[in-house]
């Protein structure tokens, strides 16, 4: 649910559906209400596909088998075990954390490249409303930057290690 407040920065997207699945860290919990309003908001929604966009150390398996249930038709995930019919499609994942490993927005790139979908433009896309763009040199200023000068954000913080950005780099 978190992301949820970055739909309005992605005009490429029509829709987000909040969710704290089981199997994500933080959120135990014995209520399995929102797992069940979640699988008939899924299936109301008759989609034709589902892309379950994983790292590689996490098992696509419990949301694959939510979409199973919805009868989603296309169910695309990277799986390190064979899903048999959980997944209509299939990439074998023998990814490890380690250097050198392909960026995680290639891996997703590359996934539904799999069912011989394309990204039209690989550019990454977060548009700020003009409200915030005129704030921005405001707050700047009183952050204690110079007016008009270059400045470059970097957040580092992140809850997957091979989400973080090392700090030799």
């Amino acid at each position: 649910p978190a992301t949820l407040a970055a739909l309005a920065h992605l005009p490429m997207l029509d829709e987000a559906i909040g969710y704290d699945g089981p199997w994500v860290k933080g959120q135990a919990g014995e209520d399995a209400g929102p797992d069940h309003r979640l699988l008939l908001r899924l299936g109301c929604g008759r989609y034709d596909a589902a892309i379950i966009f994983t790292v590689c150390t996490q098992s696509a398996l419990p949301a694959a088998m939510l979409c199973r249930l919805a009868q989603i038709p296309l169910r695309l995930a990277h799986s390190r075990e064979n899903p048999y019919a959980l997944l209509s499609d299939w990439v074998p994942d023998g990814e490890r954390v380690e250097q050198g490993m392909r960026h995680e927005v290639q891996r997703q790139l590359d996934l539904v490249h799999s069912v011989g979908l394309q990204a039209a433009d690989r550019r990454l896309v977060f548009h700020y409303a003009a409200a915030h763009m005129r704030a921005a040199p405001r707050r700047l200023v009183a952050s204690g930057c110079g007016a008009g000068q270059p400045y470059v954000l970097v957040d580092v913080g992140a809850t997957a290690p091979l989400r973080l950005y090392a700090p030799e780099r």
